[in-house]
């Protein structure tokens, strides 16, 4: 699924590619890959994630280095409450639709 909004997106170089959830980092990682498979070297990009839980973002900043990627990735704020969205050209996200939270935002059409 994830390679999938991927390649839907098309990142290019030159765009800041931001996951408000990006929990291990693994769109991040997707997006640096797809970018190579068409050429192009994965640092043209930046690259910015969000994550509420701290051990996750661990991960994702262990995940980025491991792939020779240079992002930021926030720990420990709520990408609701606190989002860090910036004007940039690419947002991809994979949010977990069981929350309570998700459903009383799809039920109120936010």
């Amino acid at each position: 699924m994830v390679d999938t909004l991927v390649r839907i997106l098309e990142p290019r170089p030159g765009d800041t590619i931001y996951d408000p959830t990006c929990g291990s980092g693994g769109m991040l990682v997707h997006a640096a890959d797809y970018l190579r498979e068409n050429s192009h070297h994965a640092t043209s990009a930046q690259y910015f994630g969000q994550e509420m839980n701290w051990g996750n973002a661990a991960i994702g900043k262990i995940n980025s280095v491991l792939h020779g990627l240079e992002a930021t990735i926030v720990a420990g704020v709520s990408t609701i409450t606190d989002a860090a969205s910036r004007m940039v050209k690419v947002r991809c996200a994979s949010f977990r639709w069981h929350s309570p939270i998700s459903h009383s935002l799809m039920s109120s059409g936010g």
